[in-house]
């Protein structure tokens, strides 16, 4: 058994549980429950200039890359400023810039980001577009368009869940 395991094959809480009003205890806390946490994972890639605006038409470039197979679970979006009347688009594809998209729609309209305030992509309902072997990553693009406001600070954070055994 690897090290890292052996600290969970035998939890014990001990002390006083204090519960305020009604508690049900169905199911005990099991080692599949703490190893089930322990899988989902999030990473968080920096898409446009971190120090300035992001310049018109540029495309702006990450990938994540977890090195391990997953399964992406969820994608957010933060920004200090959102760009305003332009055509800036976020797309996240499978394993290259031409891969199938991850999200429900080929690309989300920037312009919809509210500042400092984490927006999460609607993603594909193709389940196999979200698998990811330990060899393959996502492309993740901010496409700037000539907008009247540009964007400053832009970050997507992938959620994913390990599937490797």
């Amino acid at each position: 058994m690897p090290a890292e395991q052996s600290n969970m094959d035998n939890l014990s809480l001990s002390g006083t549980l204090a519960v305020a009003g009604v508690a049900t205890f169905s199911t005990p806390l099991a080692k599949s429950n703490i190893n089930a946490s322990v899988r989902r994972q999030r990473m968080t890639i920096p898409l446009a200039p971190i120090t300035g605006a992001a310049a018109d038409s540029t495309n702006y470039s990450g990938w994540f890359f977890p090195g391990v197979a997953c399964t992406v679970t969820g994608i957010s979006l933060i920004t200090d400023t959102p760009p305003t009347v332009g055509t800036d688009v976020f797309t996240a594809k499978k394993a290259s810039a031409a891969g199938n998209t991850m999200l429900s729609a080929a690309s989300y309209n920037c312009n919809s980001l509210v500042a400092n305030t984490g927006t999460p992509m609607a993603l594909t309902t193709t389940a196999s577009d979200l698998q990811l072997t330990a060899t393959q990553g996502a492309h993740l693009r901010y496409a700037a368009g000539v907008q009247t406001v540009d964007l400053i600070n832009l970050f997507a954070t992938v959620e994913y869940e390990v599937t490797d055994s």
